[in-house]
């Protein structure tokens, strides 16, 4: 129920941001607006709500990181089974805007409607992110606000109690997420990414992480984890799982302006947070160092989140970096470490990838045919210059100037792009069959 609950949150609020897209729109010339012709009327419901509770000089704020970017969040705060409306404004005037951000909850009564539960004044000028949690069965509102002390940020989380927010807890936070990171325990936690105190008058400051929990007596930090001393900033911090049944938070951060490392917090059955990939020295592996442009994320859909990184393909490690071509290795967390769960030849260009089956990473080699948009795969025979046995080539067109040419099938298409694929040595078992090559081709 929880996690039906957060994925009708998630995707309500997604609506919405869409709904909401424009402060203008909304106040103004409402027919800019491409609105579900399902929604309109609640949409127009709520805001004359909000207006009549708050006024109509008020102005829409929006959250500008994580997933919840709308003004609006629909979520069920007080376990009743039906959706509050959340809102974020501040008022405004013919010759001022007030600085502090408003929360408005509104309820969909069944006699009179929506209408508005409660109205409180926020804690900055501006917010920072938004996200919803369920803490051993109450529901809590976490807001990021962007009032920052001693170059923290603040969060306060907030739950609906007798028709009034109350604030539950307030915690400093350089990045934070919420999730059921501690299967054990029934609901979600918090972690934060914090500035070390010892370490305040230091031109770069360490960090840790706080895992943050709630029990009979309120929310407290149980635990807490050292982070990579060389981190300056994060590019990307995503919750996520790192294996069927568990989930961490990925953290990909800035090392400096050419690359970034991962490091991946984990709770152990025990309630402990962990970060599994430092080393006894408060820094990750050599060889956990990528570019800042690959990022952690989901790669295959499959939920399972991993770590790109870029390795020469078989045959180029030795060329001049101008012409060296890269493959792209996918990690997964394993224990202390990260292995190889699978491997990509990724050409934005041509705007397919494409998948090296393990049995012929490093026994092939590829060639690319720009001019022809074309990539002809080779038998590595230990030398680049010597690998002259084709296997076979991938060709890519534009749909519109698609033609026929002898020896190339089509093998996958899509309204704008079709693949071909030429067998040059059917007979090698290292060329891959149809069936397998259908695995291996996605047209991105």
């Amino acid at each position: 129920m929880k996690a039906f609950k957060r994925v009708t949150a998630l995707f309500l609020a997604a609506v919405f941001s869409l709904v909401f897209c424009s402060c203008n729109g909304v106040f103004g010339n409402d027919d800019a607006l491409i609105i579900p012709p399902a929604l309109f009327e609640e949409q127009e419901d709520i805001m004359r709500a909000l207006r009549s509770s708050a006024g109509e000089k008020i102005t829409l704020e929006y959250p500008r990181t994580g997933e919840n970017r709308s003004a609006f969040l629909l979520a069920d705060i007080d376990n009743d089974s039906e959706n509050e409306a959340i809102a974020f404004y501040r008022q405004s005037s013919d010759d001022a805007v007030q600085d502090v951000i408003h929360i408005n909850v509104l309820n969909n009564e069944v006699k009179n409607g929506w209408t508005s539960v409660c109205d409180i004044v926020g804690e900055a000028a501006g917010i920072d992110r938004v996200s919803i949690g369920n803490f051993s069965g109450q529901t809590e509102i976490i807001i990021g606000w962007e009032l920052i002390k001693d170059r923290e940020k603040t969060l306060v989380c907030y739950s609906l109690s007798n028709r009034s927010l109350i604030r539950d807890y307030t915690a400093a936070y350089v990045e934070f997420t919420v999730a059921d990171f501690w299967a054990e325990k029934a609901g979600d936690e918090l972690i934060t990414l914090n500035y070390s105190a010892s370490a305040e008058n230091l031109a770069l400051p360490t960090q840790h992480a706080r895992l943050i929990t709630k029990g009979v007596m309120g929310f407290e930090v149980t635990s807490t984890t050292p982070l990579d001393s060389r981190v300056t900033g994060y590019k990307s911090c995503t919750a996520g799982k790192y294996n069927e049944n568990s989930i961490g938070y990925f953290l990909d951060g800035t090392l400096d302006a050419a690359t970034v490392n991962t490091q991946i917090l984990t709770v152990s059955s025990q309630g402990k947070l962990q970060n599994p990939l430092l080393t006894s020295e408060n820094k990750t592996a050599d060889d956990n160092i990528h570019k800042s442009t690959l990022l952690t994320q989901d790669m295959n859909g499959d939920g399972i989140y991993e770590v790109p990184h870029q390795v020469a393909v078989t045959g180029y490690e030795e060329v001049p970096e101008s012409e060296r071509i890269y493959k792209t290795v996918w990690k997964q967390l394993d224990g202390t470490g990260l292995v190889k769960s699978s491997v990509m030849y990724i050409n934005t260009a041509l705007g397919i990838r494409v998948l090296i089956p393990e049995r012929l990473d490093g026994n092939i080699t590829l060639k690319p045919i720009m001019a022809q948009n074309e990539l002809v795969f080779y038998e590595f025979s230990g030398r680049l210059e010597t690998s002259d046995n084709p296997l076979f080539s991938i060709r890519v067109s534009e749909k519109e100037l698609y033609e026929w040419e002898e020896g190339y099938e089509i093998l996958v298409s899509n309204e704008y792009t079709v693949v071909t694929v030429k067998l040059h040595d059917s007979e090698n078992d290292l060329c891959p069959t149809w069936q397998v090559l259908f695995d291996m081709i996605e047209i991105m």
